[in-house]
């Protein structure tokens, strides 16, 4: 990185970020919200902050993002507040707060913005991200699991990614779990001496997230260990069943990972990710689950949910690594060139005209020979220059210069005024 003398470098973790990089982001974002509506997702916008013992309460207080990962600082009066790392504690804060619950049916939100974890920097992984996502609240029904797989994938196949893969697993409920915990506590204390000093702390504070560890020595021990689907309860091996059948039936391939559990201690029953080897290490794209105890945590009346989050960052990546094209949907853009004596006003009035049309103006504002002009309106990737020359002025003419043709004719300024959609047609 190369730095005057003095200056102030961007803060470790985050990124400026430019066009054409925010134009693909744009797309993403706009192809994303554009899918929610067809599934009838309505859009929420939450605050970036909140207070600590939100994100707390609901991730839950012994995991890695709580305990080592959340920017949270104290406000003026000695609150602890924390730049949100996840968007559903969030929502579902929003819910009880505003009295969603009054509202008929399902309640069905979507939303988009950064998010933030103090993690080390790495592919795909900075410490001020962003995610888009949903969440459908109100319903234990099966089909919402599949509904929300099912809208995901059709967005992915909508940006035309190829590479990625549906895992699948049940985390079962309280019912459930607490025997289980149990078969786990006592696998767990048998091989604690083997097991990385991460995964030591994990079992006595929090034995499911040990089989988020990436050590391999940790991997190839879990192996042996009982897992949560093998022992689910009647209830949720029935949910675990029908989400499968219903996959099937959708033709939607899926895979059964029953060491996935996600990070999050609200998730209950489903918990799913899609991931892609164009990613490396870093391979989720997106994730999420059903957290049926999370609205009642929180202080709400028990209320089943189900949602999901979508990394834009590694959705990026994806979709680079795959050579997949993108041109950015917008009208052509127009340089206008003036040469010898010219009114100004005259040229201000035509890019006021060409902006009303939805077509994109540039002019050097500065004095310039034409030449200069021209090739910096082929630096800008201009479709088309408008020269302004003082004999055509005279004729209330202007020169249309197709600079992808290299053709050039001169027209009625009123006319081009008129019908200016006409003459400024390009192939996108």
């Amino acid at each position: 990185m190369f730095l005057r003398r003095n200056a102030i470098p961007v803060v470790k973790g985050t990124k400026d970020i430019f066009t054409p990089e925010i134009e693909l982001i744009d797309h993403i974002n706009r192809t994303a919200d554009e899918k929610y509506r067809q599934y009838g997702y309505k859009k929420i916008e939450t605050p970036i902050m909140e207070y600590t013992d939100l994100f707390a309460r609901s991730i839950g207080t012994y995991t890695d993002i709580v305990q080592k990962e959340m920017f949270t600082f104290s406000d003026r009066k000695d609150r602890s507040i924390t730049l949100r790392p996840e968007g559903t504690a969030g929502v579902v804060r929003a819910y009880l707060e505003n009295n969603f619950s009054f509202n008929p049916g399902i309640t069905k939100v979507h939303y988009n913005g950064p998010m933030f974890r103090a993690e080390r920097p790495q592919k795909g992984r900075l410490r001020e991200f962003h995610q888009f996502g949903c969440e459908a609240i109100g319903s234990m029904n099966v089909l919402l699991d599949v509904e929300i797989i099912e809208l995901h994938i059709n967005l992915l196949h909508k940006l035309k990614l190829k590479d990625f893969t549906l895992l699948i697993n049940s985390v079962g409920d309280k019912n459930c779990r607490k025997e289980y915990t149990a078969l786990l506590d006592k696998f767990l204390r048998k091989n604690k001496s083997k097991l990385c000093e991460n995964c030591r702390s994990r079992a006595d504070t929090n034995p499911l997230r040990v089989f988020d560890c990436k050590n391999p020595t940790c991997q190839e021990i879990y192996n042996d260990a009982p897992l949560l689907t093998d022992h689910l309860c009647d209830e949720c091996a029935g949910h675990f069943e029908k989400l499968q059948s219903w996959l099937k039936l959708k033709t939607i391939p899926f895979s059964i990972n029953k060491k996935l559990v996600r990070g999050f201690d609200y998730y209950t029953k489903t918990v799913f990710e899609i991931q892609s080897t164009l990613l490396g290490a870093q391979n989720a794209l997106l994730g999420g689950g059903r957290y049926d105890y999370l609205i009642e945590l929180l202080g709400g009346k028990p209320t089943p949910a189900v949602g999901t989050a979508v990394g834009i960052e590694r959705l990026m990546i994806a979709l680079k690594e795959q050579n997949i094209p993108f041109k950015p949907d917008h009208k052509a853009q127009v340089y206008i060139c003036t040469a010898g004596n010219f009114d100004e006003k005259i040229v201000i009035r035509l890019m006021d005209h060409v902006r009303e049309h939805g077509y994109i103006p540039f002019y050097s504002y500065e004095a310039k020979s034409l030449k200069a002009q021209l090739k910096e309106a082929d630096k800008l990737n201009c479709s088309f220059s408008l020269i302004l020359g003082e004999e055509e002025m005279k004729k209330d003419q202007i020169v249309l210069r197709s600079l992808e043709k290299g053709s050039q004719e001169n027209i009625d300024l009123n006319d081009f005024k008129k019908n200016i959609s006409d003459y400024l047609k390009v192939k996108n």
